[in-house]
């Protein structure tokens, strides 16, 4: 990825169904709406800590994760 290097995004719905780190193929498109993570690519394939699962659902159900 040209904009931030060594890092690789990870399909929100995708990182859901596998628990697991799958970067996005070059030619995929980013949907509007769609959540997606910023990863090291050194993490290509290994499983997402519990705190990022959690973000994963917290951002797909709309909550704000910021302190109020």
């Amino acid at each position: 990825m040209l904009e931030a290097p060594g890092h690789m995004i990870v399909c929100g719905k995708e990182a859901k169904r596998t628990r697991r780190a799958v970067a996005l193929k070059a030619d995929e498109r980013l949907r509007a709406g769609g959540v997606y993570l910023l990863c090291p690519v050194d993490r290509a394939g290994s499983r997402l800590p519990e705190h990022q699962m959690a973000a994963v659902e917290s951002a797909r159900r709309g909550e704000s994760g910021g302190d109020r």
